[in-house]
């Protein structure tokens, strides 16, 4: 069965693009559930798709300027949110690093100081959320 499988998806070369972006979605229908999406990817997925649909109609004449524009703004708006999404990706980074290394210290400390520090900190999360 693999076999079979295997020798006619090797060679990827004979899909177009959009080919791929379709066959691409459709495994990622059977595999991904919704807890399990990764946005990053998601998005970078979308801007591929984008990107291949103004390629094919920006030397279009038969398009309008203003679907041509859609298409652009709509680029534009993917690499906004990949751009936002990579600086929150980042920043909860940080945050478990400065939490790593906050442990690390309070460790060092007494028992009294890291207790009052953890109530503290739990509180103000709570108040937070």
């Amino acid at each position: 069965m693999f076999d079979n499988l295997q020798s006619t998806l090797l060679d990827l070369t004979r899909y177009s693009n959009d080919d791929l972006i379709l066959l691409r979605d459709r495994i990622n229908e059977k595999l991904d559930d919704l807890t399990s999406i990764n946005l990053e990817t998601e998005l970078i997925n979308q801007l591929a798709q984008v990107k291949l649909l103004l390629h094919d109609v920006y030397g279009d004449t038969e398009q309008s300027a203003s679907q041509k524009a859609a298409l652009i703004n709509s680029a534009a708006s993917i690499i906004k949110e990949l751009g936002k999404t990579q600086a929150e990706i980042h920043n909860a980074e940080r945050v478990k690093t400065m939490e790593r290394c906050l442990i690390s210290c309070l460790k060092k400390k007494s028992l009294d100081f890291s207790e009052e520090f953890i109530t503290l900190y739990e509180e103000t999360l709570g108040a937070e959320l």
